[in-house]
């Protein structure tokens, strides 16, 4: 996967807090049991990250969104709580 910003697109205020956020994740290392519960429970609706963080650990499920295991809009708005994210 990949993606082509341009530096109108890096302006958007979503990426600029969401983007050094989720590099310092992009490389951790994600559980096994995390990515079951991620392939199980994030397929059938979105959930809000605050849900999931409480269940898998927010370091986890940033770890998971700059992996591309999850899916979030990083480009709108940044992630807080109530961010609603699914299974990629």
């Amino acid at each position: 996967m990949f993606a082509v910003f341009t530096e109108k697109t890096l302006n958007q205020a979503g990426l600029r807090t969401n983007l050094p956020l989720l590099e310092q994740y992009r490389f951790s290392l994600i559980p096994t049991a995390a990515r079951s519960w991620i392939a199980t429970n994030l397929g059938q609706r979105p959930q809000s990250f605050s849900t999931v963080a409480n269940i898998l650990g927010r370091e986890t499920v940033l770890a998971a969104i700059a992996q591309g295991l999850i899916r979030a809009d990083i480009r709108r708005t940044p992630i807080e709580a109530q961010s609603r994210i699914w299974r990629a």
